[in-house]
């Protein structure tokens, strides 16, 4: 389980070490650009790192009233996830992000590419779950409804920025949040099932450890029958 201790201590260290600083340095090299605010692209539990996901978590630990409303959501999103399309459940009744300040990367990003490479993009995601859904099938019996696996998150035409972010700019901050995910690694804070994980996924594996999943597996296959 990713401990309340382990959580301090990796907060603590991101304090001394200015990790927050330094990832607050590559979110500044985005520009926020124009949207029409449809929350379209919020339709998912994005990727993401594991010190954005403590900075996220330190944020809501300093606005306990938003974290109390969250949980019930995310709960229920991370049991849908495998039979039901649901939009993200940081997402207030007006469409309004609630952790906005502290979102992560990628949803900072998302504008920033060229719709070409949006669809390659979507063509990469579409054959992860096609892989994934033959995964569960094999191992869990589960069949995971087409919907699910064929979700798409259309191109944003709307969104516009005087300083769009190349592939290569992208790239690199990525790789710098990276590196800074990687010292947590070393320290052994982390370990590789807590790798590639969504935001969703970082909150409920810190609420009930990494064998939640059997529960999401058992749920949908009620639902999936």
């Amino acid at each position: 389980m990713l401990s309340e201790n382990t959580i301090k201590k990796s907060i603590e260290l991101a304090k001394e070490q200015s990790y927050f600083n330094k990832l607050n340095e590559e979110y500044k090299k985005i520009d926020g650009g124009k949207c029409a605010g449809c929350t379209n692209c919020c339709a998912e539990s994005v990727h993401t790192y594991y010190v954005e996901f403590l900075n996220i978590y330190d944020y809501l630990m300093k606005n306990k009233d938003v974290y109390d409303i969250l949980i019930p959501k995310i709960k229920k999103y991370y049991f849908e996830e495998l039979y039901k399309n649901n939009k993200c459940p940081f997402l207030n009744e007006k469409g309004q992000c609630h952790i906005y300040e502290v979102r992560p990367l990628v949803c900072r990003l998302f504008g920033h590419y060229t719709e070409d490479e949006h669809e390659k993009n979507y063509m990469n995601v579409l054959e992860t779950n096609k892989s994934i859904k033959k995964y569960l099938k094999e191992e869990y019996d589960l069949t995971v409804p087409e919907d699910v696996v064929n979700k798409k998150i259309s191109y944003c035409s709307e969104f516009s920025t005087d300083s769009r972010l190349s592939k290569e700019d992208r790239l690199e901050i990525q790789e710098n949040i990276l590196n800074i995910d990687s010292k947590y690694f070393i320290m052994e804070l982390i370990d590789e099932d807590y790798m590639n994980l969504g935001l969703v996924d970082w909150f409920m594996y810190k609420l009930y450890g990494t064998d939640i999943f059997n529960e999401k597996i058992n749920r949908a296959k009620e639902i999936c029958r």
